[in-house]
């Protein structure tokens, strides 16, 4: 299971690569906004203007959790786990590691706790995030491009 795993996570970072290279170098083919006519009519519809990304609803739903997190979690070393959980997505942008194992560590070193309390805080966080990311996208408020 571990080899599997192992080797989709290559293969996804891989993908991600190449994915990058070829929106990297469609942005290096459109040039720069001087070089656009005037008259230029991207023909966007209305809906697409009000779409956020799939990060801008992370920060959003990081945001609220803040928020919610004294209703949601009234234990206190609850509490310090969502908070430590929060922050990696807070912070998402500057982490070097994104091994699940390595995540766990990291977080069970900043709280001090055991692994199965840390699945249960990272299940209703898990869910609560699941809800509210449903919950946009069936009203279209989130967009298919991921940047």
């Amino acid at each position: 299971m571990e080899k599997a795993y192992s080797y989709f996570g290559t293969i996804v970072k891989r993908w991600l690569i190449n994915y990058n290279n070829k929106n990297y170098k469609k942005l290096k083919q459109i040039g720069s906004f001087s070089d656009m006519e005037e008259t230029y009519n991207p023909g966007v519809d209305i809906k697409s203007k009000n779409t956020i990304t799939l990060s801008k609803f992370i920060d959003i739903w990081v945001e609220e959790m803040y928020i919610e997190l004294y209703e949601m979690f009234t234990k206190e070393s609850d509490q310090m786990i969502a908070d430590a959980v929060l922050t990696l997505f807070k912070t998402r942008n500057d982490l070097e590691i994104f091994k699940k194992k390595a995540l766990y560590i990291y977080i069970r070193e900043m709280t001090d706790c055991e692994t199965p309390h840390l699945t249960k805080v990272i299940s209703k966080l898990k869910e609560n995030f699941k809800t509210k990311y449903l919950k946009y996208y069936e009203l279209g408020l989130i967009s298919n491009n991921p940047l």
